[in-house]
């Protein structure tokens, strides 16, 4: 700490509290001690837990045993979800058939289909300026990597679109699709998608670590695939355990990387959800169910923080209010699956924030753009 900012953090600690400071600290703390602890064995590739270490850090049996208790895990409310959102199968399979074959739009890239995989590569910067620089280190230690910022100049890579490739929002149409047709191509990608992002993205290593909300939202995503795929035969055990292993090392990646300041925003309730997936998912081992119990209160103190009682975020972005919703839409559902009471006051204020959606909704298919995007 530079000692000319003392009167500066002096002043802030008196605007805040000390309630909210000391979390702040504790928080910061934290995360030093997380990145000190991790940043020698990153490079060593040695960051991760194994599936053996979190066995016995457990007390739980080996995965081939655990994973029948896993594959338990279950959302009653999918079916029916998946059946009013893609109701035109043609355009569903059309979808699913792209992202199966490596073919995607990111952030208005148009629809490119990739020969490999670019976890690391500001793609559309290297189709439209091969000469240029635009990599991404993925042998870095996260907190070391550099975010380069010139959005208006296209000749410098954006880590934007790593990131958004990285978040798997594809795996729902994949899912989709298979529960339609039963075809195997879609299962087969989703295990070689995400197995291979694993391969090339050792853990805290390269730009797919440095945002938390991305990390939420993957391990999200991830384990809505699994209760998609979870049942395909031709899926290996080994498969299984190495994706099951990464989301585990994902969970406790988050409890150490809050994106918590003065103020909380999307990116933290973004860093909330996927935590409070996460520890459903693993709620049947020892200690989870509580840090599950803690995540569903402090979703709860957010939303009353963050949501004004008009039904609005307080972000003032149309494109942010509907994040939000889908946020606070995913936490509604998962309370059904974990057994928790859903606080009528939240229902009432929830309920708002789809009126809202829809004074801005054109054509139920355009939200009118206001503030950041």
């Amino acid at each position: 700490m530079k000692f000319a900012k003392i009167p500066h953090y002096v002043k802030r600690a008196r605007e805040l509290g000390a309630r909210k400071t000391l979390g702040l600290v504790t928080n910061r703390m934290q995360t030093s001690l997380f990145e000190q602890y991790k940043r020698y064995q990153a490079d060593k590739k040695k960051a991760a837990l194994s599936w053996k270490a979190i066995s016995q850090k457990h007390g739980i049996c080996d995965f081939p045993c655990y994973w029948p208790t896993l594959k338990k895990r279950s959302f009653s409310f999918l079916p029916d979800m998946y059946k009013e959102k893609y109701t035109d199968t043609e355009e569903l399979i059309r979808r699913a058939d792209s992202f199966a074959h490596d073919c995607f739009d990111i952030l208005g890239s148009r629809e490119q289909c990739l020969m490999e995989l670019p976890w690391h590569a500001d793609f559309r910067l290297q189709y439209q300026h091969p000469d240029a620089d635009y990599l991404f280190d993925s042998k870095t230690f996260y907190k070391d990597v550099v975010i380069q910022h010139g959005l208006t100049d296209r000749f410098i890579k954006d880590i934007k679109v790593p990131w958004e490739l990285s978040r798997f929002q594809h795996v729902a149409v994949l899912g989709a699709a298979y529960q339609e047709t039963k075809n195997p191509l879609y299962s087969k990608a989703f295990i070689r998608q995400v197995t291979h992002w694993i391969d090339e993205n050792p853990y805290l290593l390269g730009p797919n670590w440095v945002c938390p909300m991305d990390v939420g939202i993957r391990a999200l995503n991830w384990i809505w695939g699994i209760h998609y795929f979870k049942d395909v035969q031709e899926v290996s055990q080994e498969s299984w355990e190495k994706i099951v292993t990464s989301l585990y090392n994902h969970m406790i990646y988050l409890e150490n990387n809050w994106e918590i300041g003065a103020v909380t925003s999307n990116h933290y309730l973004s860093d909330l959800i996927g935590y409070f997936y996460l520890t459903w998912f693993f709620s049947d081992m020892q200690k989870i169910k509580k840090r599950h119990k803690w995540c569903y209160n402090e979703l709860l103190k957010e939303f009353e923080k963050q949501v004004f009682d008009e039904g609005t975020d307080y972000e003032g972005s149309t494109k942010y209010h509907q994040l939000v919703t889908e946020i606070f839409y995913n936490f509604y559902l998962l309370c059904q699956e974990s057994g928790f009471a859903v606080p009528e006051y939240f229902v009432k204020k929830f309920k708002k924030m789809f009126t809202f959606l829809d004074w801005c909704s054109v054509n139920d298919d355009y939200i009118i753009k206001i503030g950041d995007d």
